[in-house]
């Protein structure tokens, strides 16, 4: 139940949100004439006293204004649900696409109704001049967030490819692999585990001889512990450290590789 919930939101929260929006808009038209203007009264003196609260003049500010700026507001909203609805900045605001072609029917049928419904609300009336103004507040809505979705999409590409870019940069650097040896020696015929300078019969020295031949690189072995002259080993731990950018430019990977499975 609760993985169907997921995909019904999924699917249809903005038709969900645009229905719910739609009510409110047409709820407000339903109110009648005496108490919407109340309330457009209430926010045109709200609006006064701040700009009066600023220094600047209110004088031109009328409820006239104030109630055609709240239903291109208001219709603005609606144009941003729609936008995502149908995929904002996906096609041109006035492109013949099928969905902007659906965004166009709304625009206009939607605002229609709004006028339509008025013609039955005491004291209000429907004007075609309130069609065309609601229309433009959906498709300034519309561009709107077609330009920040488009904005948001480009910024997040470019923080995508700026990952990539440092992901690549890192597998570019140096690839160095720390390597475990466990061994056993007969150390009869060698002057101990540690490298010497008067001698090559080492196991240490050994090694490192061995690992240059292999790789082209003086790789130092570190021993977890030392055996005198002519003392054995068995289970000796050892490691060294490879950097594999040097072999792949040196074509030495061959023979690491066959060591490693061998």
């Amino acid at each position: 139940m609760r993985n169907f919930m997921k995909e019904v939101m999924k699917k249809w929260k903005w038709k969900i949100l645009i229905l719910l929006y739609l009510c409110f808009i047409y709820g407000n038209s339903l109110t009648p004439a005496v108490i919407s203007s109340k309330e457009s009264g209430y926010f045109l003196i709200r609006i006064q006293n701040l700009l009066s609260g600023a220094g600047m003049d209110a004088w031109w500010l009328t409820e006239h204004l104030v109630r055609k700026a709240a239903h291109f507001t208001e219709y603005a909203g609606l144009g941003f649900l729609l936008a995502m609805n149908t995929g904002a900045g996906i096609v041109p605001v006035f492109s013949l696409t099928r969905i902007a072609k659906a965004n166009f029917t709304a625009a206009f049928c939607l605002p229609f109704i709004d006028e339509t419904i008025q013609l039955f609300v005491e004291g209000r009336s429907g004007q075609i001049t309130d069609v065309w103004l609601d229309m433009a507040g959906i498709y300034m809505g519309i561009m709107i967030t077609g330009c920040l979705v488009k904005i948001v999409r480009t910024a997040l590409e470019k923080n995508r490819k700026y990952r990539l870019d440092q992901s690549g940069h890192s597998r570019n650097r140096r690839k160095i692999m720390n390597y475990k040896v466990v061994m056993a020696y007969d150390g009869t015929r060698y002057n101990g585990w540690q490298k010497q300078g008067n001698t090559d019969k080492t196991i240490q020295g050994k090694l490192e001889q061995i690992l240059l031949k292999m790789t082209g690189e003086e790789i130092e072995v570190h021993g977890s512990g030392r055996t005198d002259a002519g003392v054995h080993a068995k289970g000796q731990v050892a490691n060294f450290h490879i950097d594999w950018k040097e072999l792949e430019k040196n074509g030495k990977t061959g023979k690491m590789e066959r060591m490693y499975q061998t």
